[in-house]
Parts: C-alpha cells; structure tokens; sequence
C-alpha cells in the first residue's frame, strides 16, 4: 500500500523570521544549452547541481529540473551534495517554469543518485546528501535520492552512516534542524541508518554535544537495507530541551534492519527528547527487533514518543515487530509513549516476542503508556512489558480495540519492588485466548483494572483469559486484577476466566464487579483470605445480545440485558466520560454495562413524568434482586398497583395494593432486566428498573 506522496510545496508557503536578505535563484538542468552556464536562469543554468550548491549563500533558492544528478563524474565515494546552511534547494521543474508553484515533482522526477564507478552498490558515494549544522530554514523539497552505500565499520568519519543521507551536529550551529519535505529516499544501503542518518557528532570533546533536529514532512523511504539499525532512519544522540522531531505525513515501505533493530526507524542515546510521529504508513518492515521502530535508551535517558493517526502493516520482527523499546538492565530510564488514533494491522513476531509494542527496560525505569483509540486486527499476539526491580509503570489503554489477536494479547512481568498500574476503558476484545497475564515477583504493587469493557467471542479453551501469578503467596493485597462493568462471552462457557500460578492463592485479589458473564459461577466461596472476590450485583451463565457480531458490530442490541446493568460509580472514579463510539458515558440513570452505550431504553422511560411535572423514579431494593423485592421512596400510606415487564416489553408481573411494605415475590422471573411501573392509588406514576439474579 503506498499513498500518493503531495509533492507540490509551492501550494505550502513557507515563511521565516529570520534576517532579510537579497534572494538569488540559482538554475540547474542537466540539459542546460548554455555554452557558459552561471545559473542566473533556465537558459543559463548549471547542468551540474555541485556548481550551483558552490555558488550559493544563505537565503538563496537552487531550482533543478528532472533529471539524474550524481555526486561526481569521477569514482571518489567521498563525494556528496554537501547542502549549505540557509540555501533552500527544491527539485521538479521542467526547465520553464517561473513560480516555485508551477513544478510538480511527481511529474517531474529529480534524481540525486550515488551510483558511480562500476555498477552495482560496492564502489558508490558513502552519502548521496551530506549536511553538517544546518539551520531552520535550509530545505530540501522534491527529490529521489538513491544508491548510496555506508559500509565502512567504526565510526571511521560517519562513512557507515546515512547511505542516501547523513546530518551532523556543528559546535558552531548547536540546535540544527533543516527542513526535509517531498523526497524519496530509496534503495540505499549503511550499516546504521540506511535512508538518512541524523548523529549528533561530539567531533571535538571541548565542544561538548549538539543537537540535531530535523522536520521530515511527506517523505518516503523505501527498500533501504541496513546492515545493523535504521533501515529508513537513525536518530543518534540528544535533542534540544523542549524540542522535537517531527516525522509527518511518511512513508515507510519495506526497509529492513537486517542484523539489528528498527526496521523503520531507529532511536538511540535519546537525551530530553520529543518525537512525534505523525500520519505515517509503516508497512513492510522488518528487524531482527522492532520492524517499525526500535528505541535504545541510554543511561538517564527521558524521552517522548507520540504516535498519532498512523498505520502499522505486516511488519515482520524476531522480536516486537512494532515498536520496540529496550534498555541496558542496569539503565535508570524515564520513557512517555502515547499511541492515538492508530491502526496496527497484521503484524507478527517469529520469536518470543509481540507484534506491536514490546518493552525490555532495565533497573529503575519510570514509564507512563497511553493508547488511545486505537485498533489492533489480525496481529499475532499485542504487548509483552518487561522491567528491572525499583521500577514505576502505568499503562491506559482507553477506546482500543483487540481484534484476533493470537495465542496471547498481553505479558507483563513485574520484579521486586516495582509497581504497575494497568487501566482498560471502554476497550473491545474479540476472537482472543489469553487477554492479559502477569507474572509479579514479592514486594511488588500490581493493579489492573477492566472498566466498562467488552470481551466477546473469546477462545480460551485450555488457557484462562486473565493469567496472574504471584511468587509469593498469600499476594492478594498487592497483585490484583478487578473487573468491572464489563460483557464476558466465551466460546466456551465452561473455560476458566483466571488462574494464579500459586493454587493455594488461586483467586486472591481477583474481583468481578458488576458484570455479566455467560459462563457458569466457577468460586463456592465468596472470600480468600477474608478479601471479597466475586460480591453479589454480576449476572452469571447471561447471553448479551449484540447488533450484528458477524460484522464486528459489538454494540448492545435493542433492549439487550446489558442495558443500564454498569455502576455510574466506576466510570466516575474512572473519569470516563465518553464510550468507544465517542458518545456520553451515561445517557440515562445508570450506565451501560460493555464498551458502547446505547442511545435508547428499550422504549420504557426510567423517568416518566406525572400530573404535576415532577420526574419520579422508583428505586427497588435489593437491586440486582434475588428471590423478592420491596419499593423505596413510597410516601407512607401509599399504595398502588405494580407492573414489571421483562426486555421486551412483555408483562411478567402485575400486583395490586402494593406498598413500601409488601415484600414481592421475584422467584419466577428469569435472570434478566425488568422494568416496572408503579401507578399509585391517586394516580401517581414512578417508574424504575431492576437486575433480577
């Protein structure tokens, strides 16, 4: 799959505060008819790019029409287009144009090619493109850039870095972000960062680090192979405090890592970093860890990933396909990710490792994970999180969805003195086995929390489909995994829901709250250890009847029995406000049980109105009701005849001269929602609803 790249740059302008100088365009065609070319236009142009970059300075603009442009005539791999600091540089054009609007690159192609010397990739330019301390508003727009070849191991002057394109941190330029807009890096080949590599280059101690930050905008690197990390990218080094690399609107396509990580992209020794990764198509790409991206954290190292309205296709890893995160087990790492609005699709792991997101951080790590509204489809297995001890970990998966997912959606294990919080809102399950296991060793905090979730069509025939072990049993006060609010629906209504690893705590800080299940009540004793773990309000061996399942329609049908069942209470404290379809969270007096909440009743209002205005809602207690039932709020001396129909509207029960009083009789009613009416002596009308048990 590969999008139509908008390479039109002069529909975009593009304005600087900088210091205003003489503009001066410098023409370039390969086909140039001046017998004595200077630049000065088309017809004067230089058929060579090298004498135009030569002549040009800071606030100047080079025009190259299509054509193949290569480093030298010569054999020397030490050749690049070295770019100049404040010189924008913009390919496309025919050779007529006279607005930087009138090109059209796609058109158009300009070609910035390593292949010299004999053919084949060994004996091409080390980089096709070289920069070294590039400011803001240098640009290159509108170009393939192709062929060139890193290959000298060790640092060795960056010769095995950024075959199509190499930036390098300046002392005398320490914040350098250039601007690089509409290209095409493809069929290049390093040993780090294939497509373009950005290296911060401490060239001389004194002079301490510098930054290198540049805008990527509608790029798209394709086929690029390294031979250790960053097939498409490699990122080396700090970045500006506050600052961040943009990535928007690109395209990775088939790069590969072949012995190392980050097919895509690659992050290391990140220092106060900011990445955000904008409307990209991953699709293709492949590492030994990592197919998307690979992260390796440094010592201290605090970074930002936001991945945003991206989409993540068929990568292929040995170990996370995704994206991968990892750290030296001794490293203090401090580590923000939030994935929104993105769609992972497809991709799988060979090894032991997750498709989408993968984490192995060492001693002392602070992380804080979000994903929001994100769907997960067809991918072998989703999340495997591993930490060193003394760590702190949060993770809010909020509106996602986890479509066919494998053998196992998520393992986490959690050693000695940490701490882990893991929050699930509103978020869709469907055709898995295993949703979530954890493994925590002693001395450790440990909370997951299902709110407000739907699980459906779940395939866990010998496995449980929430794991947990604890190592050091009796653990029920520190590892505990609390359901609430939530739809079960197995395949098999008879497979076990959870199991700890120790049987002797084999339920310990397990809870299901208000929830409906179709499997049978597995627990005869309500307590471990003195801990609730299944208290009364769930709805046991219950069928909720959803729209359309076969077409992944998992909203609650027409009066389904989920209806209103959730306690306002969690999703309160929870501070959900909105369900997976974006709508209010409550619509009526109680909330939705599952992950969608539905727009009507049933057609029996919870708040029928009387004579004289007032809204009067009937409260029953108990309520979800077992065998009997009694009204609350009656005035005293109230009494009235009692209605109670079932979900579909059919009347079970209809009892005159009812009062405060009266105990009713509830025994013949199926396990289900009911509805009642209750129309007083003096014409009153309340009305309410109720969970019969």
């Amino acid at each position: 799959m590969i999008r139509l790249i908008l390479l039109l740059s002069g529909l975009f302008p593009v304005f600087f505060t900088s210091n205003l100088t003489a503009q001066t365009t410098i023409y370039v065609w390969q086909n140039s008819p001046a017998a004595t070319p200077n630049g000065s236009s088309w017809q004067m142009a230089f058929p060579d790019l090298q004498d135009a970059l030569t002549q040009a300075q800071s606030g100047d603009q080079i025009w190259v029409a299509t054509g193949t442009y290569q480093p030298t005539d010569g054999t020397e791999r030490s050749a690049s287009f070295v770019l100049k600091s404040g010189v924008q540089v913009y390919g496309g054009f025919t050779g007529t144009e006279t607005q930087l609007s009138d090109r059209n690159p796609t058109q158009n192609p300009t070609i910035l090619s390593g292949e010299i010397g004999a053919a084949g990739g060994a004996d091409n330019c080390w980089h096709v493109v070289y920069g070294k301390g590039l400011s803001d508003n240098t640009i290159l727009d509108g170009f393939t850039i192709r062929g060139g070849y890193a290959d000298i191991s060790g640092n060795n002057h960056m010769q095995g870095y950024g075959g199509g394109m190499l930036l390098l941190g300046d002392p005398a330029m320490p914040n350098s972000s250039p601007r690089i807009v509409n290209c095409i890096f493809t069929a290049n080949y390093a040993r780090n960062g294939a497509g373009l590599a950005i290296h911060w280059e401490d060239a001389d101690a004194n002079d301490g680090q510098t930054m290198v930050n540049p805008r990527l905008e509608n790029c798209r690197f394709e086929r690029n192979r390294a031979l250790t990390n960053g097939g498409g990218l490699a990122k080396f080094g700090p970045m500006t405090p506050g600052d961040t690399l943009h990535i928007k609107g690109c395209d990775f396509l088939r790069n590969r890592a072949i012995q190392g990580g980050g097919g895509g992209m690659y992050f290391e020794a990140l220092t106060d970093a900011q990445v955000k990764v904008n409307d990209c198509l991953m699709e293709r790409d492949t590492a030994l860890e990592g197919g998307v991206m690979h992260y390796l954290a440094g010592e201290g190292s605090i970074a930002g990933f936001l991945f945003e309205a991206c989409k993540l296709f068929q990568n292929f890893s040995q170990g996370y396909a995704g994206l991968s995160i990892t750290s030296n087990l001794e490293t203090d790492v401090k580590l923000n990710l939030l994935v929104n609005k993105c769609n992972f699709m497809t991709n799988k792991s060979s090894g032991a490792g997750y498709a989408c997101l993968g984490f192995l951080l060492g001693k002392k790590a602070n992380v804080n994970i979000t994903v929001d509204g994100t769907e997960f489809r067809n991918n072998f297995d989703i999340m495997g999180f591993y930490t060193g001890e003394m760590s702190s970990c949060i993770f809010n998966f909020s509106n996602d969805k986890f479509i066919n997912t494998g053998e196992s959606l998520m393992y986490y294990v959690i050693p000695s003195h940490s701490t882990l919080a893991n929050n699930f809102y509103n978020c869709l399950f469907v055709k898995t086995r295993h949703v979530i296991g954890i493994g925590v060793e002693p001395d450790c905090e440990h909370l997951t929390t299902f709110t407000n979730c739907t699980f459906a069509e779940i395939n866990n025939t010998t496995e449980s489909i929430f794991g947990k072990k604890a190592y050091d049993a009796p653990d029920h006060l520190h590892n505990r995994l609390f359901i609430r609010n939530c739809i079960i629906q197995q395949n098999d209504p008879t497979a076990s829901i959870t199991l700890n690893g120790n049987t002797s705590d084999r339920y310990c800080g397990f809870k299901i709250e208000r929830s409906i299940l179709n499997r049978y009540q597995p627990f005869s004793d309500p307590f471990c250890y003195g801990v609730p773990y299944n208290p009364p309000g769930n709805l046991w061996s219950t069928n909720v009847d959803f729209i359309d399942p076969a077409n992944d329609n998992y909203r609650l049908d027409s009066c389904s029995v989920g209806i209103g069942f959730g306690n306002n209470d969690f999703v309160t404290a929870a501070g959900i406000t909105t369900d997976l379809d974006g709508q209010p969270r409550i619509r009526f007096s109680n909330v939705d049980a599952g992950a969608y909440e539905r727009a009507d009743s049933c057609g029996i209002s919870v708040g029928v109105k009387d004579l004289s205005g007032n809204n009067n809602r009937l409260d029953v207690q108990p309520n979800p009701v077992g065998e009997a039932l009694h009204l609350v709020g009656l005035d005293p001396g109230t009494s009235g005849l009692l209605q109670v129909f079932n979900s579909a509207g059919v009347l079970e029960l209809s009892q005159a001269g009812i009062s405060a009083t009266t105990k009713i009789d509830t025994g013949a009613l199926k396990p289900g929602v009911y509805y009642v009416i209750f129309r007083s002596d003096s014409g009153q009308l309340r009305t309410g609803r109720f969970v019969r048990m």
